[in-house]
Formats: structure tokens, C-alpha cells, sequence
């Protein structure tokens, strides 16, 4: 399957300011094979006028368009269910691909059979586009605990359909929600430390803008799934899960959610709040 059909998602509610960037860094490939389907979720900026110029220039593109915002979980679903690929992926509307991106990919999934989900790592650039310090992605045993794949990633299409897409009740965590439903399906992930992707720190994206409600929502997300799926997850794993969480709660000063984080942690350990700083404990404590 190495010439197989890959089918790139491209959401965009009013991205016009980075769009051409993104689409271009697609048309850019070394691996041609592909469909871009560039999903407008009813942008009211310039965003329909470039995504019409880069239709009518490459069979390869097509475009759907909303008639209302429907936001991002469902413009992903949008997308892959007109998908005709092999392989699925997407990208923002400011990040960008280098050019070995795709081929990578699919190199990997054709080449390891037992493969499901493929990602790599991903440098960060500021709005300029210059450099800044990034951090590189974890390995797939810590998807429990917190989100490890960043923009950079490839699966195949049976995937998307097995796990039931992206949710909506998810909205702002929807990437680590489909991620944890593949983890918890039995999925194989396999990550490559290469790095052929920019991503963005924007200062208008939704993970700047939004932060204390997209931790807020990883909160839930991830209690939910320890109650849920707790039998398929070692004692260290749900025990570093519920450690995550007092972090988490520290940046939405929620002490009393904390706190129960951390019984439950000490249920499976009781030396548990060893394992966290001086700062959180501190702030555990009030002081």
C-alpha cells in the first residue's frame, strides 16, 4: 500500500490569515498522492476566497463548506466521513508540513502491518514564523495520562470508523478523546522521532485563548476514562493519571477536585504525593 490514497482534513473557521501557509506546505508533499479536503466551518473572514483559488488549481482539492459554525469536532467528522483514503490525517490552518511529512507516514503504515496510529514529533514556531522552544512528544504507554500526540500523526481509515469519529461533547479535548477511544480499542501506535511538522503557537488559536476550559475538560475527559477503562491500565499508569490531575486542577484552582485526585492516587499508593513537587504540595495544602 505504499501509493496508497491519503486523505488530508483541513478545518478552518476564519484561519485566513495563516491558511495559504498551511495548504501550500500540503501541495509542497513529496508523496503526491493524496486528497486535501479543506472544511469551512462558515468563516466570515477571507478564508472561502483562498480556499476557492486553491480549488480551481488542483484536482486534488475539494472543499465543504457549513452553513453554521458547527466547531471543530464536527468539522473533522465533515471531512473524513467524505474521505476516500486509506490513510486519514489532519491539520490546522496554521501549522505547517515540511515536505517528507506524508511519505513518512505512509512508509510506516505500509511497512508495519501491526501499525494503526503513526506520529512524530513537531517544532514550534512563533506567529512569525521563527523558532521557539518546543518539547518533544511521549511515547504511547502515557495516552492515559495526557495527550502525546501533537499535529503530526497518520492512521488508517478503519480507525476513524471503529472508534465512531470525533465527539462533540468533546470540544477542546476532542483530539486526546478519539486518541484515548483508539487506546482503549486496542489500537497499535508507533512514534517516530522525526520531526516534519511546524506547529503554531498562535496567540488567537483555541489552545491560547481557551486554556482554563481546555483544562477543565481534560479533567473530566480523564476521570471519566479511569472510571471507564481503570482494568486496562496498570496501577502506575492510573496512579501518574490521577498525579496529572492535581496539575491540572492547580492551574483551575480547583483544591477540593485535587484532593481527590489525590486519594485516589494514594488508594494505589500510599506514598503518592511523594511523587509530586514541592510547589504542588504546597499548594495542596493552602499555603
Amino acid at each position: 500500500m505504499r501509493n496508497s490514497l491519503v486523505s488530508i482534513i483541513l478545518p478552518v473557521y476564519n484561519g485566513a490569515r495563516f491558511l495559504r501557509q498551511s495548504i501550500d506546505s500540503v501541495m509542497s508533499q513529496t508523496y503526491g498522492n493524496f486528497e486535501l479536503i479543506i472544511v469551512d466551518d462558515c468563516s466570515t473572514d477571507e478564508s472561502p476566497e483562498i480556499i476557492a483559488e486553491y480549488v480551481n488549481k488542483d484536482i486534488r482539492i475539494r472543499t465543504i463548506r457549513h452553513s453554521h459554525n458547527q466547531y471543530l469536532p464536527q468539522a473533522l467528522n465533515t471531512g473524513f466521513q467524505a474521505a476516500l483514503g486509506d490513510y486519514f490525517t489532519w491539520t490546522s490552518d496554521d501549522n505547517i508540513y515540511k515536505p517528507n511529512a506524508i511519505a513518512r507516514f505512509v512508509t510506516m503504515l505500509s511497512s508495519d502491518t501491526e501499525a494503526d496510529v503513526v506520529y512524530g514529533n513537531e517544532a514550534t514556531i512563533d506567529e512569525a514564523g521563527n523558532a521557539i522552544p518546543g518539547y518533544e512528544m511521549d511515547t504511547p504507554e502515557v495516552i492515559p495520562i495526557l495527550s502525546c500526540i501533537g499535529g503530526y500523526f497518520m492512521f488508517k481509515k478503519q480507525v476513524y470508523f471503529d472508534v465512531g469519529g470525533y465527539e462533540s461533547e468533546w470540544f477542546l479535548v476532542e483530539d486526546w478523546q478519539f486518541w484515548l477511544k483508539a487506546y482503549n480499542a486496542g489500537y497499535k501506535f508507533v512514534k517516530t522521532e522525526e520531526c516534519n511538522y511546524l506547529y503554531r503557537h498562535s496567540t488567537t488559536s483555541l489552545t491560547a485563548t481557551k486554556q482554563q476550559l481546555i483544562v477543565a475538560k481534560a479533567i473530566e475527559l480523564s476521570l471519566r476514562n479511569l472510571v471507564t477503562n481503570r482494568s486496562k491500565y496498570s496501577d502506575i499508569i492510573v496512579m501518574r493519571a490521577y498525579l496529572k490531575n492535581i496539575r491540572r486542577c492547580q492551574i483551575v484552582n480547583d483544591r477540593d477536585k485535587a484532593h481527590e485526585c489525590l486519594d485516589l492516587a494514594q488508594s494505589i499508593r500510599s506514598d503518592a504525593i511523594n511523587y509530586l513537587n514541592s510547589e504542588l504540595v504546597n499548594w495542596l495544602e493552602g499555603k
